[in-house]
């Protein structure tokens, strides 16, 4: 069974359907292209954003993630993280 009734909002979408909320679910203030909507290097995979971008702009509201701190980190119980790449 498909979930029904979500909301997608607020979000840069890079490629992809014009709909990305496909899945029975509503689309509301995003804003999609399928160009580098201006993440500091987009080819390297760095999606933080530059301060002066513009797609990032056409939100409102839009509140950036800081793309350093998602993911695995070193802590008291993981001494080592290993990258996959």
């Amino acid at each position: 069974m498909r979930p029904r009734r979500n909301i997608l909002s607020g979000n840069v979408v890079v490629g992809g359907p014009a709909n990305p909320a496909f899945l029975r679910g509503e689309s509301v203030n995003n804003y999609r292209t399928d160009s580098d909507p201006g993440f500091v290097d987009y080819k390297n995979e760095n999606y933080n954003r530059k301060p002066n971008s513009m797609g990032f702009n056409k939100i409102d509201g839009f509140e950036p993630l800081l793309f350093d701190t998602i993911g695995l980190c070193s802590d008291q119980y993981k001494k080592n993280i290993s990258e996959n790449k």
